[in-house]
């Protein structure tokens, strides 16, 4: 009686299951190249649609990945998850701005998505950037949180969201923003510490009226630099003048309102921390009518980064490694869904002053 004919799938399965059986068992390391197809063909002594099919196989458990023109190597060890089953959690949305700018990133915005990228890319995890607004956000995630999806990550503030992600138990981390009063993961700039740094710049030039210009709208990152000035105040012994601390109060002004109110201070300060970049435009204007420059009547350190090109990389300003922001972020994320915490966390990335060209000493020694 003739043998029966092997069929496809089982000589795909045996071809799979070998060469799974060597990586995991580390006789393949990590980098290492896979034979070619027509040498796994001869190994096996199959056609080259089953060796194709069966590498398929192997990249779908994340034990393998090509490399066009070149090949097949062995994943980083960090890419596999446990049993390489199909169905594994292995998907992040990257949600951005609430559906309300579109999906374009900006250039300090698309910083954070690449090391967010690189990060889940080491982790053997798929990042999507995608742009939804509340509903649309609860609509993937009800669809997707019983197959693939490993969590969230999202770059704006809204409570409703986010405890709609922790009634459903669905892990999620917050880059750049915060909640004070939910138990979120939060990776999150060192308001403070940046603002401590620009302060002591300042003072270390010999200044000593150094105002405060910033927002009014009761968000987190608002009211730890606003502490942060008064910190720095505190362990100087130095009384804070609340005429120093102006607050430009609409979200919309440029700053100039606030900047009037500055400069009308008697005697008025030598020199300000703008804890927000948007009310940079306004100061600046204000001080150009009234034919005064920076930083010969006036020093500026400045809250946060210019987009590439934008004006404003000479000035004195605090800066942070947004690329780092991203993988802190994945990182954080991913360990929320391998342990199941779910208490509140916050990951503060170090903020540092760089040097620019507006901070100089007061023209007169202060008292």
């Amino acid at each position: 009686m003739p043998e029966k004919p092997v069929k496809p799938r089982a000589l795909t399965d045996r071809a799979v299951a070998e060469l799974r059986e060597e990586i995991v068992s580390g006789r393949l390391g990590f980098g290492s190249p896979l034979p070619s197809e027509g040498q796994l063909c001869r190994r096996f002594d199959v056609s080259r649609v089953t060796v194709r099919r069966a590498l398929a196989h192997l990249k779908g458990e994340r034990l393998i990945e090509s490399r066009a023109g070149v090949g097949h190597f062995v994943a980083r060890r960090s890419a596999r998850r446990p049993g390489g089953a199909r169905g594994s959690r292995i998907e992040i949305l990257y949600v951005h701005d609430m559906g309300r700018s579109g999906a374009s990133l900006s250039p300090l915005g698309a910083a954070i998505f690449s090391g967010a990228a690189e990060e889940a890319s080491q982790l053997g995890l798929d990042l999507f950037l995608c742009c939804l607004d509340a509903t649309g956000l609860r609509r993937q995630v009800l669809a997707r949180k019983a197959s693939a999806l490993r969590g969230v990550l999202f770059d704006w503030n809204d409570p409703a969201v986010a405890r709609f992600l922790a009634d459903e138990g669905v892990p999620f981390a917050v880059v750049e923003g915060d909640f004070d009063d939910l138990p979120v993961a939060a990776v999150v700039q060192d308001d403070v510490g940046g603002t401590l740094a620009a302060l002591t710049h300042l003072a270390a030039l010999g200044h000593r009226r150094i105002a405060y210009l910033g927002p009014d709208d009761g968000w987190v990152h608002s009211r730890r630099r606003l502490a942060g000035y008064r910190q720095f105040h505190l362990e100087r012994g130095w009384s804070v003048e609340e005429a120093m601390v102006v607050f430009q109060p609409d979200k919309v002004s440029d700053g100039a309102t606030a900047a009037e109110a500055l400069l009308a201070a008697s005697p008025p300060p030598s020199a300000v921390y703008v804890a927000d970049r948007r009310f940079l435009p306004g100061l600046l204007a204000v001080l150009a009518e009234r034919k005064l420059t920076v930083p010969a009547d006036l020093s500026v350190a400045v809250w946060g980064d210019p987009d590439p090109g934008a004006p404003g990389a000479e000035l004195t300003r605090v800066s942070w490694d947004r690329a780092e922001m991203g993988r802190l972020a994945v990182r954080l994320l991913n360990d929320r869904a391998e342990s199941g915490a779910t208490g509140r966390m916050q990951v503060l990335v170090p903020a540092k002053l760089i040097d620019g060209s507006s901070a100089a000493a007061p023209k007169a020694t202060e008292g």
